[in-house]
């Protein structure tokens, strides 16, 4: 069976899967990824392995520890001052954000289920994930391009971003 650890890692990789997907490429690899930030995942997991939650109840969580913690608002992620753009209620955050909470929760929620043997997880680098990104946009490019929000499923949808430049 994974643990939370496993999952934490999983979920860490889909996040930044999804970050770079929308630009951002601030998220590093998990096993470069600072330690609080590993402990912050596998945090999060034990909470929802504790009590399933919705994506605000997970926000809401991960807000709390990281408050307990010293860390306030900020326009910018700066780990070295403790400030993060999310120290915000879930309801105010942008919907771009919001979906990490819901992928978040989706992937804990069906990894804590699985009855999978637990194998190395090779990192993937940012190369990889932006050549898949790629090639997901290239094959589906007729059906998202005029599409201004895409369905992901699960009540979750993204606003498209204008990526150019």
């Amino acid at each position: 069976m994974l643990t939370a650890t496993d999952i934490a890692r999983i979920c860490h990789e889909a996040n930044r899967a999804y970050c770079m997907g929308i630009g951002d490429h601030s998220i590093p690899a998990w096993d470069v990824a600072p330690e609080w930030q590993r402990a912050s995942a596998i945090a999060g997991v034990e909470a929802h392995l504790a009590k399933p939650m919705t994506p605000q109840e997970s926000h809401e969580s991960w807000f709390k520890a990281k408050e307990a913690a010293g860390w306030k608002y900020g326009p910018m992620k700066r780990p070295e001052v403790l400030e993060h753009p999310c120290m915000v209620p879930y309801d105010q955050l942008p919907p771009e954000q919001q979906v990490k909470d819901h992928l978040f929760s989706a992937v804990v929620g069906a990894l804590k289920i699985a009855d999978v043997p637990v194998a190395p997880v090779a990192s993937i680098s940012d190369e990889q994930i932006l050549k898949a990104v790629e090639e997901y946009e290239a094959e589906h490019k007729d059906e998202l391009a005029d599409a201004p929000v895409i369905e992901l499923g699960a009540g979750v949808s993204l606003k498209k971003k204008n990526r150019k430049g």
